[in-house]
């Protein structure tokens, strides 16, 4: 018994260390979450098993391979082997929960695997939520080892990418690995590290203790650094407004001169130097650009011509490779070891060499254009020790001062004429960082606006502009041909597209817009409050600021030479702040333009706005470059940084736009700008006036003088928005209203196709048709309904068989099935599927339509048959659906009938506008189509209206309206049932009552009168968005018009507080208060009512919805509704990659390159053809673009003043036709629709300008009219569908545009 108990007590204390190892191991429950982790389900045919697929940087077969194998113990392993330095993986998405440990394991081996992460597992969700994280990392070869990865889901993550890796973020790998057994399982409780998703990247390996405890302490090390950040970012702004208010004054001097200028400046230069060597010694770098950068050297001295095949990553274009290059071999030459914090101390020389000559150089810039040696060594020493460019340059490792610096190079050379050169320069800028490319447009403005300004010399400025865009292009070439290779020689190009497309996010780091809206590291392609993707918002954003930095140049360039340099600014930080892509240093360039333009305008202002940019932006590198290597730091507190950085970045690029344009456009400066000589001499003045003065007071500063505008700043009355119609102008409206309206509305389509169907989805229900006697049928038609995919089964009484496959498009018009049998009856089964029919016909040879009598049918089934008398016998565009109508006409029908809405990639209110001709009509051809034509008709009326404020002329409204009337595009695409003409109607009506307001006043005919037009075009806004998206980029304009006439409105107000009379001044004085009324009310009717009409159009959308919810429908199921579409729509358009024969280019509309064909009648025999096209009457088309061409030249050249009117034109030609410039997808001639009334309108305008100047050429508006309509007539067939001999079809294909419609 003793010996028993002592066995039992030993086996009790072996059991004490066994029990606190089992307490280590991990509490797995649930069932298994990978869908066949063992890789049973697996088809030889395909390359991997089920369920998993594979992803990579370089996804082609000369970069990765994966395949399934088998392993020498026989078991299926999946293998991935990178042959170029790659990011590979093999990935499976899975379902979670939130805020849940997951234990995710496998067996890996690897056979040589070098560099990056090696090989490991990885949850990869960087695309959605940008968290990802890496098991241990494997290199060389091993044997199999058993690998696993914990993780913690987020608060809001209910999926993760599962990912069998090789290689990683910014760190490829070579080599090839092998994996089985994959496995991931809920874990309950685990004594392994744990990586968090919502705080943690990387692998977490030895740290010990709970996860929780884990998070909770890098979280809380985590965020002692950001308060850091933000410490010395306060500490930095007070001392900068020590020195803003202790040493500066209005107009850039201070009180103390500076002796030994030279020596100060050389002293400021060295002390910028050792400021950035110690913060490169102190800092190692950011870890990725550095890494990149000492790796790209490496590859310089290994080869250039694969340097961009070689599968590395390379993301940057081929100028800074060249420095890289140099600096590698540097350190070949002198030992210094690859990765060493010498190399990367190396690697930072090039941008601080970038900071110390831009110190330099702006010092030249402020002596040379007459600032003070003091205010020099100001402009000097804040770009010297900005502490945003200090870090940037010797911390970061960046190479944004080089791209700072060759801009401001490129805008000093345009100041000296030195245009070619300048170009040049721009290239290699461009070579150097696409960034440069910000800009590119406000340059290309100056080049433009430098011909016009050089009058008689203006050959000569063409000339060398044209010298300077081949400048720019040789530079691009000749360092870029290097690196070729075997790629195409469109290359570069793509080498760019790729390269801004590479990081799909709204903000990355980026204190701005996209970043105050939630979008820091958000897919651009999401949402804005379930509305428009933050892609779209930037896009918008990019191309206001562009335009705005432009109107600031060329309305202020002769204000003053800086002024390139303050809108370049202006245009930089914009961009910045409201596009997408951004990185957090994307505005740096912004910094050294702003002081350039002090350093021209003296402002106090600017410095204000530096400050508050620079300081924004230091915070903003210094919190980014931190949470890239300590994800623990992405919490509560740096996204309230992000928030509150933001804000300040965005109310700093305001504060600087309102300065920008106090400048450039309104001449107001707190005090006048004085050269070194005058400062001096105004200080002995001062100081003899303070000896002068009476009673020991210093007499008061002189009042400045200025002179008195010649005309007065304001209108004299109130604006007359009355429109007042002759009855010469009733009868021009009535007439070619009643005209085209017969023409539009004859033949149209017809009022009688039939309406019952049979539908079934029982396979096997069938019924007899019994012909009169036997007889030899040779075709058949269908008229098809909606939801069918079935197959109909024909049987004969003498056994013959065949069947009919009913598809999609064969809905509401005639198929004729050609066919050869004869009998005396026809038995009709459902094969398989469901069919929904609406009629049936049988022909014998001569096309005579056999009577039939039903055997066995019931009621249902009869309906096939009931409508004989509507069987047309050649099916035609005239008694059916052709092209789009098949979507937009058919989701009609389904919205009247509560149906599922079929057409869904456009917003639903056109389509309730075709719902009521249906409603009306009934499901027949003119049904459907005559909503839309009767717009097309309301059009005219509109457009004369129109025509009629512009021209301010009756004849020359009549010629407007005529022309558009009988526009091919206009006739097509307004009878057939899409939505386009719905879009349009509306975008001219918003545009009519935005140039009603532009045209009023608020200061002298009161906010309230000015707040109808804005209200009417706010409504029409929402209307037409309802209906397209194109009504959207329409509005863009709306938005260009409205804050130009604020901009007038402020111009004024600063003209008439500066020297206007009394009476202007007191109108002018609520400039604030009318303005910000006027964006309030504007928020309510370009926001909030179209909005409540946008979402309102989807009612059809909720109903149908709330019948299939079984009553649980409501409010927040509406916006799930909505959301979803809306998510559909915008993925539907920015993935569509699908293409058309009829397709066409943006470029090629003007001048109708490529119609759009939308039906030829393949039913009539040789004896006729019949055709339908959208194209541009060339009459129209032709001369209209040459027209508003030649108005645009016009302008620029200032041989014509300008007015509201062209505004109006150039701005909805813009709106309308530029975004499709942008878009990638495939398009069509009929996009171009909604911009031909604005070109029309533009050719007219000028038309009437060459009438009034040469009173012999009043005969031209009629002659283009009689040749437009001469045109639509003889071209008339090819436009309606109207079947013609083969001889006249020939004709007409000889003609101009006729060819397009019979001979293509």
């Amino acid at each position: 018994m003793r010996k028993l108990l002592t066995i039992l007590m030993l086996i009790s204390l072996l059991l004490v260390p066994a029990a606190a190892l089992a307490e280590g191991e991990d509490t797995l429950v649930g069932d298994e979450l990978l869908y066949n982790g063992d890789f049973s389900v697996y088809s030889e045919s395909a390359q991997l098993p089920a369920g998993w697929e594979l992803s990579a940087y370089y996804n082609d077969s000369s970069s990765v391979l994966a395949a399934t194998q088998t392993d020498d113990t026989g078991d299926l392993v999946i293998s991935i082997e990178n042959l170029t330095a790659n990011d590979a993986r093999v990935s499976q998405v899975v379902s979670v929960q939130p805020n849940t440990i997951y234990k995710f394991t496998a067996e890996i081996r690897t056979t040589g695997v070098q560099y990056g992460t090696g090989a490991s597992l990885s949850i990869d969700n960087y695309a959605i939520d940008g968290t990802y994280c890496y098991s241990e990392n494997l290199f060389g070869s091993d044997v199999w080892r058993t690998v696993s990865l914990y993780f913690k889901t987020g608060p809001e993550q209910t999926s993760v990418n599962t990912a069998l890796r090789l290689g990683g973020y910014g760190t490829t790998a070579t080599g090839q690995a092998e994996y089985k057994n994959i496995s991931l399982k809920e874990c309950e409780s685990t004594s392994a590290d744990v990586v968090n998703l919502l705080t943690e990247n990387g692998t977490i390996s030895g740290s010990g203790g709970s996860a929780e405890q884990t998070a909770s302490q890098e979280t809380e090390a985590a965020n002692s650094k950001l308060i850091l950040a933000l410490a010395v970012t306060a500490i930095l702004a007070l001392v900068y407004l020590w020195f803003y208010f202790s040493h500066a004054r209005y107009d850039g001097r201070t009180l103390n001169r500076t002796e030994r200028p030279k020596f100060a400046l050389t002293l400021m230069l060295l002390g910028a130097f050792v400021l950035r060597m110690l913060l490169s010694i102190i800092f190692f770098g950011h870890p990725t650009d550095i890494n990149c950068f000492m790796a790209w050297g490496n590859m310089v001295l290994d080869g250039t011509s694969n340097f961009y095949t070689s599968g590395a990553f390379t993301d940057y274009p081929p100028g800074y490779m060249y420095v890289c290059g140099a600096l590698s071999w540097v350190c070949r030459a002198l030992g210094i070891s690859y990765g060493s914090t010498g190399m990367a101390l190396l690697f930072k020389l090039p941008s601080t060499a970038a900071d110390l000559i831009g110190t330099w150089l702006l010092y030249q810039v402020a002596k040379r254009y007459g600032a003070s040696e003091t205010v020099s060594l100001i402009v000097a020493g804040l770009f010297a020790f900005c502490p945003v460019l200090a870090f940037v340059s010797g911390a970061w490792g960046q190479i944004d001062s080089i791209l700072s610096l060759l801009l401001v190079v490129v805008i000093l050379l345009l100041q000296k004429d030195k245009r070619i050169l300048a170009g040049a320069v721009y290239g290699l800028a461009i070579l150097l960082k696409p960034q440069a490319l910000m800009l590119g447009p406000l340059l290309a403005v100056a080049f433009i606006v430098d011909i016009i300004d050089a009058k008689e010399h203006w050959a000569k400025r063409l000339l060398e502009t044209v010298l300077a865009v081949l400048a720019a292009f040789t530079v691009l070439i000749a360092l870029s041909l290097p690196f070729k290779g075997t790629q195409n020689w469109y290359w570069l190009a793509v080498k760019y597209a790729t390269t801004a497309s590479s990081y799909n996010y709204m903000s990355i780091e980026a204190f701005n817009l996209g970043s105050l809206l939630g979008g820091n590291w958000k897919s651009a392609d999401t949402l804005v409050l379930g509305l428009v993707p933050f892609k779209t918002v930037g896009m918008i954003g990019i191309a206001l600021s562009t335009v705005f930095s432009a109107v600031l140049y060329v309305f202020g360039r002769k204000r003053d030479a800086g002024a390139l340099f303050l809108s370049g600014a202006v245009g930089a930080i914009l961009i910045f702040c409201l596009g997408h892509y951004m990185h957090e240093r994307y505005m740096l360039p912004a910094l050294m333009l702003l002081l350039a333009a002090y350093a021209f305008f003296r402002d106090r202002r600017l410095l204000i706005a530096f400050g508050g940019i620079s300081m924004t932006a230091f915070l903003n590198v210094t919190c980014a470059m931190y949470v890239v290597n300590h994800q623990a730091a992405r919490g509560e507190l740096y996204n309230g940084i992000t928030i509150f950085g933001s804000a300040m970045m965005l109310l700093s690029a305001a504060y600087l736009c309102y300065v920008a344009v106090s400048i450039l456009l309104c001449g107001r400066s707190p005090e006048p700008r004085l050269t070194e000589q005058e400062e001096l001499e105004e200080l002995e003045e001062a100081e003899e006036a303070e000896k002068e003065g009476e009673d020991g007071e210093p007499k008061p500063p002189k009042p400045l003088k200025s002179a008195k505008p010649l005309e007065p700043i304001l209108p004299l009355q109130s604006t007359d928005t009355k429109l007042c119609y002759t009855r010469r102008d009733i009868f021009y409206v009535l007439a070619i209203t009643l005209v085209y309206g017969i023409v539009a509305l004859t033949n149209l389509g017809s009022l009688h196709v039939p309406q019952t169907f049979w539908q079934s989805d029982i396979a096997g229900e069938s019924f007899t048709v019994q012909f009169p006697q036997t007889e030899h049928i040779a075709y058949y038609s269908l008229y098809g309904n909606i939801d069918q995919d079935g197959t109909l089964l024909l049987k004969t009484n003498e056994g013959y068989e065949e069947t009919f496959a009913q598809t999609y498009d064969d809905m509401f018009r005639w198929k004729r099935v050609s066919t050869d049998f004869t009998a005396s009856s026809v038995t009709l089964t459902l094969y398989s599927g469901s069919l929904k029919l609406n009629e049936m016909a049988f022909f014998d040879d001569e096309g005579n339509l056999i009577p039939v009598t039903l055997v066995g049918a019931s009621e249902d089934q009869t309906k096939l048959f009931d409508e004989q008398k509507y069987v047309d016998f050649t099916p035609t565009y005239y008694n059916g659906m052709y092209f789009d109508e098949l979507y937009h006409g058919r989701t009609a029908y389904e919205n009247l009938h509560n149906l599922t809405p079929y057409e869904n990639s456009h917003p639903p209110l056109g389509k309730l506008f075709i719902m009521l001709g249906v409603w009306v009509f009934g499901m027949v051809p003119f049904g459907w189509r005559v909503v839309g034509t009767l717009f097309g008709i309301g059009m005219l009326p509109v457009l004369y209206a129109f025509g009629k404020r512009l021209f301010k002329n009756s004849d020359y409204a009549l010629t407007l309206t005529v022309l558009f009337a009988f526009d091919f595009m206009h006739f097509t695409q307004t009878r057939i049932a899409t939505i386009d003409v719905y879009s349009v109607f509306f975008i001219l009506l918003m545009y009519y009552y935005m140039y009603i307001y532009i045209s009023m006043n608020f200061f002298t005919d009161g906010v309230k009168k000015t707040l109808k037009p804005l209200f009417l075009s706010g409504l029409f806004f929402g209307i037409g968005a309802a209906c397209k998206w194109t009504s959207i980029y329409a509005g863009a304009g709306l938005a260009v018009l409205l804050f130009g006439s604020l901009i007038k409105r402020y111009i004024e107000y600063a003209r008439a507080k500066a020297h206007g009379t009394e009476q202007e001044q007191a109108k002018t004085l609520d400039y604030w208060y009318y303005t910000v009324v006027t964006l309030l009310w504007c928020c309510l009717f370009f926001l909030v009512i179209p909005f409540a009409i946008y979402f309102a159009s989807y009612t059809p959308y909720f109903i149908y919805e709330a019948g299939q919810s079984g009553g649980t429908y409501g409010l927040k199921g509406m916006f799930n509704t909505f959301t979803n579409y809306q998510s559909f729509m915008y993925s539907y358009h920015a993935n569509l990659h699908a293409t058309h024969p009829y397709q066409s280019s943006w470029y090629s509309w003007p001048f109708t390159v490529k119609p759009m064909w939308y039906f030829y009648n393949t039913y009539l025999n040789g004896d006729a053809i019949s055709t339908l096209t959208a194209s541009g009457n060339p009459a129209v088309w032709w001369v209209s673009t040459v027209g508003a061409v030649a108005l645009l030249a016009l302008r620029l050249t200032k041989r014509i003043k300008p007015d509201r009117a062209m505004q109006i034109f150039f701005v909805g030609v813009l709106a309308n036709y530029l975004p499709w410039v942008l878009v990638t997808r495939c398009t069509f001639i009929y996009h171009f629709f909604a911009t031909v009334p604005f070109i029309l309108m533009a050719t007219v305008y000028a038309l009437q300008k060459l009438e009034e100047k040469y009173a012999d050429a009043k005969f031209l508006k009629w002659v283009w009219i009689g040749f437009a309509v001469l045109f639509f007539v003889i071209l008339y067939p090819g436009l309606s569908g109207l079947a013609v001999s083969p001889k006249w079809a020939s004709f007409i294909a000889n003609l101009p545009g006729g060819k397009l419609m019979y001979g293509a």
